[in-house]
């Protein structure tokens, strides 16, 4: 893993703490007009192998109808956060110093090939449709589609990211693939790496 990659945010230990990509930055959760809450993602890296198990918790059965490997559907006139995080960390961020394992890279994309969202096209990064950022995950570079990144000395175990999902409802459902990259604090193994879809609905402003 580079060294030299810069920390776009922090993870945070509080819900009532801070989140990540609020106008480009950081934002304090606060009550709104809409459906404000927040998203639960665990994530499991496998014992024998790269991949990372998503579990989204959704007790309110959004992805019922449409169920796809780790959905995360915002429904309309719903917005919030996601809170990625490892077993152990639900409730309290921990850094290499105290886990053995943290969130180093959060991508996301607009492009997709079947169920498996497309990153890099293997000449470079597939950048992200515009409303991905102006409508959906303030924090994400459009050049690049990092909206997280740390190096082992800055990751955590605990990572939000805020979604505003406002885009206008009438023009139906805008579909987006999340990429989340987990590291051993030791190096000795991993990444673990999984990218599961995500679907926002938008605002009715009519």
């Amino acid at each position: 893993m580079k060294k030299s990659v810069s920390i776009k945010t922090l993870g945070v230990s509080l819900v009532s703490a801070l989140v990540v990509g609020a106008f480009g930055g950081t934002m304090f959760l606060q009550a709104t007009g809409n459906k404000f809450g927040t998203y639960p993602v665990k994530l499991t890296p496998e014992k024998n192998g790269t991949g990372l198990l998503v579990e989204v918790e959704d007790s309110s059965k959004r992805c019922k109808k449409d169920n796809h490997a780790g959905c995360m559907l915002f429904n309309e006139d719903s917005d919030g956060t996601v809170k990625f995080y490892l077993d152990g960390s639900k409730y309290k961020t921990k850094s290499c110093k105290n886990s053995n394992k943290v969130i180093t890279r959060i991508e996301l994309t607009t492009t997709g090939n079947g169920n498996k969202g497309v990153f890099n096209d293997g000449l470079g990064w597939v950048k992200p449709a515009s409303w991905l950022k102006e409508n959906a995950f303030p924090s994400v570079d459009l050049e690049t589609g990092i909206a997280y990144e740390a190096t082992l000395d800055q990751a955590r175990s605990l990572v939000f990211l805020s979604n505003l999902n406002n885009h206008d409802a009438s023009e139906g459902e805008k579909v987006f693939w999340y990429r989340v990259t987990v590291s051993d604090c030791g190096e000795s193994g991993g990444p673990w790496v999984s990218d599961p879809r995500g679907d926002n609905k938008g605002m009715k402003f009519n």
